[in-house]
């Protein structure tokens, strides 16, 4: 695999390193993952991890790691990512995924079949 093709927009890098400098993480590592959740079958769910994995794709940016497990980046190839400042909102991140076929009413859980 030469090219990971997930891409983080300007905001979306700025934001994740404020979380890390709010968090006091020296080596952040920010995981994007798909869990089985929600009416139509997957949730996108963000975390920083401790550690990469050895199954893991990893993108390198100025101050962080972007790390994607091989299961869940078989749906993300094309993905983008920004963010939203949105104080009424939990999650400010914004997927814009290529291979969703459908989503939930509410559109918080995804199909990639």
């Amino acid at each position: 695999m030469d090219v990971i093709d997930v891409k983080l927009s300007e905001r979306a890098v700025k934001a994740i390193k404020k979380l890390a400098l709010r968090k006091s993480l020296s080596n952040p590592i920010f995981r994007i993952k798909l869990i089985k959740e929600g009416c139509a079958g997957y949730k996108y769910y963000t975390e920083f991890d401790e550690k990469v994995l050895d199954s893991d794709i990893v993108i390198d940016y100025d101050g962080f790691k972007l790390a994607v497990d091989k299961y869940s980046y078989e749906h993300l190839k094309g993905l983008e990512v920004d963010y939203i400042e949105n104080l009424m909102k939990p999650v400010n991140f914004i997927f814009n995924n290529p291979n969703v076929k459908k989503s939930c009413k509410c559109g918080s859980s995804y199909s990639f079949n």
